[in-house]
């Protein structure tokens, strides 16, 4: 069992950080709303296809839904922030500081949902407030001008609406099998990053532009982030362990940065580089206490 927890682990690990990557490429060849759209639809139909494996009846009570949206509204809001601040890069900046969102989730659980921490979930929040500061504070970030509209920026609200929306998803998580629950987050991701679209573009998406042929990279980040998603719950549902696959995947950041190093020659600062492994160090101490 500790080795299928590994394994899917580790699959997470690389599906997450390489397709949080591809959607960083798309979004900086296309623009952030069409590739927002892409990627969310195509996790819609592969979420579909694992809900028809499991066949199971949708049983849903109406406090749950109301909760599945909002979480849903506070979802899409952070993917569209987290796909402008990858484009905008740099992406070793961008991705670890967006997945510090756990940092918020406890926040919230602790000040408002009565959620009680240990002193060393505490030691495990402080590393992770390091190593976001150690990341994103530097002259710019004072200097309202140079913050507004930064990778900074973008990536600090895709950690607060993460944060937010997955505190909520803790509310209904025992309600629904994982697999419903994530299918029906991403319908309501996708319909309102619909709705962007049409609200910036003035128009109905031509499908033959986000098709696979014109898309590609967004249609494998979208593929990675469902496969990732499936080998997380899978392994965590069968080998009966969460703690393991969590600590695992939390290191998908790295991924990013990695294969934005390896691909596009994307440097950091010594210093920088050792905030982003601050935080990732930090998200596993808290997954693993």
């Amino acid at each position: 069992m500790i080795a299928l927890a590994t394994i899917g682990g580790l699959l997470a690990a690389l599906f997450w950080g390489a397709g949080d990557y591809l959607i960083g490429k798309s979004g900086q060849q296309r623009d952030t709303y069409s590739t927002n759209l892409v990627n969310q639809f195509v996790v819609v139909l592969a979420l579909s296809g694992v809900i028809l494996w499991y066949r199971t009846p949708l049983v849903i009570e109406f406090n749950t839904l109301v909760i599945i949206i909002a979480s849903g509204i506070f979802f899409a809001i952070a993917s569209l922030c987290f796909i402008k601040s990858l484009s905008i890069g740099p992406f070793g900046v961008a991705a670890p500081l967006s997945n510090s969102y756990a940092l918020v989730t406890l926040l919230i659980g602790i000040f408002f949902l009565g959620f009680e921490a240990s002193v060393l979930k505490i030691i495990a929040l402080l590393v992770v407030i390091m190593g976001v500061v150690m990341l994103a504070v530097d002259r710019s970030t004072f200097d309202y001008k140079k913050l507004h509209g930064s990778t900074i920026y973008f990536a600090t609200i895709t950690m607060v609406c993460w944060g937010v929306a997955f505190a909520a998803v803790g509310l209904v998580s025992d309600k629904l099998p994982w697999y419903q629950l994530l299918w029906l987050i991403s319908i309501v991701i996708t319909f309102i990053g619909f709705l962007v679209y049409l609200f910036v573009h003035k128009k109905l998406p031509n499908w033959n532009n986000l098709g696979f042929r014109n898309m590609k990279i967004a249609w494998y980040a979208g593929i990675l982030l469902a496969l990732g998603s499936t080998a997380f719950f899978v392994s965590v549902e069968q080998a009966q362990d969460v703690v393991i696959p969590s600590v695992i995947a939390s290191a998908a950041p790295l991924g990013t940065s990695f294969l934005a190093y390896l691909y596009d020659g994307e440097k950091l600062s010594l210093y920088k580089r050792a905030g982003a492994v601050t935080i990732v160090l930090g998200l596993m101490l808290l997954n693993l206490f």
